[in-house]
């Protein structure tokens, strides 16, 4: 018997127009059960998060520009360089076309990208390949 657990996904995007739109793609998923979503328009309340949930963080979804200390970019950097967090599943989102952005992701080693506006295709092409749907 498969044991399908909640999955915990933050996201980290300041506007609630791609909030709301993210949250839909996520719910259009048929891989995702349960979801435990937490939203934030800021990086310092997400790094908090991530710092003391005793829960495990499945993926995390990203924009890069947000008002703010920190920038998407510096969460991402932040992920890869601490052990603990190192293979959460990290999704890129901008609406920021210029390509040593995307090329400075991938050095990152972001898990996707995606330019805005993005379809529900794109988004769970994304979620098959990172997310998993059994523990």
């Amino acid at each position: 018997m498969t044991n399908i657990l909640k999955h915990n996904i933050i996201v980290v995007e300041d506007s609630p127009t791609m909030q709301h739109l993210i949250k839909a793609h996520l719910g259009f998923y048929e891989g995702i059960k349960e979801l435990d979503l937490k939203m934030y328009t800021h990086v310092q309340p997400a790094k908090d998060y991530l710092e003391n949930t005793i829960d495990e963080v499945h993926l995390i979804i990203c924009d890069i520009m947000l008002p703010g200390e920190y920038s998407g970019l510096d969460f991402l950097r932040y992920v890869r360089k601490d052990q603990r967090f190192y293979s959460i599943p990290f999704i890129v989102i901008t609406v920021n076309t210029d390509k040593t952005i995307k090329h400075k992701c991938h050095e990152l080693n972001c898990s996707g990208f995606l330019y805005k506006p993005f379809t529900i295709p794109q988004i769970h092409d994304l979620l098959k390949q990172w997310l998993k749907t059994e523990y």
